[in-house]
């Protein structure tokens, strides 16, 4: 059980252990999850292909409008509970969600997703 909790919490991206500071998850509109961070650098202009189903979608307000995911969430808590804190990076600035491009984005749009095809 432990090592599909381990799979569960990766990033199928960057392969990191999401975590509830820097490697946010979130939901694309495809259901699969990838790290804010990871969404964020494969975000081009307002088009972000899924890198589990190669679905392509508009996301208008940027990265960090997309929702959380309430279940994947409860198994990072319980990760950090178990495992402790994460860690801070050596080059936090690497990881930061907040350097990209979605940095300027507005947090909240009216549809925070639409399926372009």
């Amino acid at each position: 059980m432990s090592e599909l909790r381990d799979k569960l919490i990766e990033c199928p991206v960057c392969l990191e252990t999401y975590d509830s500071v820097r490697r946010l998850p979130r939901t694309l509109p495809c259901v699969h999850s990838l790290c804010l961070p990871c969404a964020a650098r494969l975000l081009d202009g307002t088009q972000l292909r899924c890198p589990e189903c190669r679905r392509e979608f508009n996301i208008p307000g940027g990265v960090r409008q997309l929702p959380g995911n309430p279940t994947l969430a409860s198994l990072v808590e319980e990760h950090e509970r178990v495992a402790g804190p994460p860690q801070p990076a050596a080059d936090s600035q690497q990881d930061s969600p907040g350097t990209g491009r979605e940095a300027q984005d507005p947090v909240q749009v009216k549809h925070w997703a639409s399926d372009t095809k």
